[in-house]
């Protein structure tokens, strides 16, 4: 059974650095695992991805990419792409995501 994410536009759009975010996947060897974190960017370049990010300081374990960034509401805010070795977790924002989205569904 999958439950359906809430995304709030308007809120997504006020994200601020110091939000708290949640970050949810599952790791490799399985199981839902949560990770507390700040938002550091709501809109950062960056090169290893060669796009806008949110860059989030929480350490997601390796498996988790493909899961789910999370504002301080529950909303859905973007997808985990990876993590650096300073422990900042990168995620496709969500105005990204709807954008593409469009291009196919709209």
């Amino acid at each position: 059974k999958y439950n359906p994410v809430t995304t709030d536009k308007e809120y997504f759009d006020t994200l601020a650095e110091g939000e708290g975010m949640l970050l949810r996947g599952i790791p490799d060897g399985g199981g839902i695992q949560e990770v507390n974190g700040t938002l550091i960017y709501p809109w950062i370049y960056t090169e290893d991805f060669n796009q806008y990010m949110l860059l989030i300081r929480g350490e997601v374990l390796p498996g988790m990419s493909g899961g789910g960034a999370f504002d301080s509401q529950g909303n859905f805010t973007g997808t985990i792409c990876g993590v650096s070795e300073t422990r900042e977790t990168a995620a496709v924002p969500l105005s990204i995501i709807l954008s593409e989205y469009s291009l196919f569904y709209e």
